[in-house]
């Protein structure tokens, strides 16, 4: 078994935990984001409306200095994270400036 899939079946109940359903959104991230803003920005928790696995909200935390750089590419995370999952998982991201 390779490490990776090893390491996404250990972390699959704590990323479920924190909202994760499919580990890939955390695993694919740097994919998603663009090394750039991989550096700097960390998907936080994915919450859903009760009773559904739609059109949740994506707490993103970031630097300050990077908040706005993330700002600008929110329509195109969330259509490229829609993209990952095959259906509309994602309506908003919601920006935590680290402290």
């Amino acid at each position: 078994m390779a490490i990776g899939d090893l390491l996404r079946t250990v972390a699959a109940p704590v990323m479920r935990h924190m909202g994760f359903g499919r580990s890939e959104l955390v695993a694919r991230w740097p994919e998603i984001v663009g090394p750039a803003l991989a550096q700097h920005t960390t998907p936080m928790t994915l919450r859903h409306p009760p009773g559904s696995r739609a059109r949740g909200v994506l707490d993103v935390a970031t630097d300050r200095a990077q908040a706005t750089a993330l700002r600008k590419e929110i329509p195109e995370l969330i259509a490229r994270i829609n993209e990952l999952f095959g259906y509309p998982a994602v309506e908003h991201i919601k920006i935590c400036v680290r402290r």
